[in-house]
């Protein structure tokens, strides 16, 4: 039986979120905090018996810098997953992006693997006016085009919004996002935010305030009240996540950071 994260999974797995929501928010709740790179464990949750998954393995390194003009981000996922008639598969991705501190830019580049064979190829530039419309140019698939709603907002933007309004008291946020991860659609990304509590977090090794967010990923092309996937995540108060719970739908996937490390921030003074 073999399984593929599929572009909805990748939504997740690619920019913000299967390794910290982007600490992009460092204007807006942690002016200090560095750039980072951090891994993350992976394993089963749970599984539909019709899915045929038994276990997971694996991990996800991601990496997010602040330069002098936006945010870029490097991702490299490698999912084991254990089948019930005994066999294996290994799915990897590949993921960095950049994105420019206006709001304006989102360069993408995407790669995903099954058993060492690629599977699927995704990238290109997408460009947003003021009013948040604009285009998505592919490079891979060649000469596919998407048009971007107005609104729309690139992973790191959404980020920073998304906590302004958790640190407002708000209950939850929704916005048009695109990520990188599909030639067909924007996702409109729904966030309800839990009550704010404690946790020990391994990059200061002291307890700090913690989040838990629950998203959806609804598809912009079509109307459903099911979103393609589900995202539960721990996230800390800079915007760095404890963990993750992805649901695929058939299976669900814990991803927990077990190693941080600060990365020196970029000379901008000229």
């Amino acid at each position: 039986m073999a399984c593929g994260m599929g572009p909805g999974a990748a939504a997740f797995l690619v920019v913000m979120f299967l390794g910290a929501l982007p600490a992009t928010a460092t204007s807006v709740v942690a002016p200090s905090q560095q750039s980072h790179r951090g891994i993350y464990a992976l394993s089963l949750h749970d599984a539909a018996s019709a899915s045929g998954i038994t276990d997971v393995g694996g991990e996800m390194y991601y990496e997010w810098s602040k330069t002098c003009t936006g945010w870029r981000v490097n991702q490299r996922v490698t999912m084991e997953l254990a089948q019930s008639e005994g066999s294996a598969q290994t799915l990897t991705l590949l993921f960095s992006a950049f994105e420019a501190s206006d709001g304006s830019l989102f360069d993408f580049t995407m790669l995903q693997a099954a058993d060492g064979v690629t599977t699927e190829r995704m990238s290109g530039r997408a460009t947003v006016d003021d009013a948040g419309a604009g285009i998505v140019r592919f490079d891979e698939p060649a000469g596919v085009r998407l048009v971007l709603p107005p609104l729309t907002l690139f992973p790191s933007r959404y980020a920073v919004l998304m906590l302004e309004q958790a640190q407002a008291g708000q209950t939850n946020f929704s916005a048009l996002l695109f990520d990188g991860s599909s030639a067909e659609t924007a996702y409109s990304v729904a966030t309800f935010f839990g009550s704010q509590e404690e946790a020990l977090s391994l990059h200061s090794g002291r307890p700090e305030p913690l989040w838990p967010l629950h998203m959806g990923y609804f598809p912009h092309n079509k109307v459903t009240s099911e979103p393609d996937f589900e995202i539960g995540v721990r996230m800390f108060e800079n915007g760095i996540a404890q963990a993750f719970l992805i649901d695929y739908g058939s299976f669900a996937v814990n991803s927990t950071l077990i190693d941080y490390e600060a990365i020196p921030e970029a000379d901008c003074a000229d």
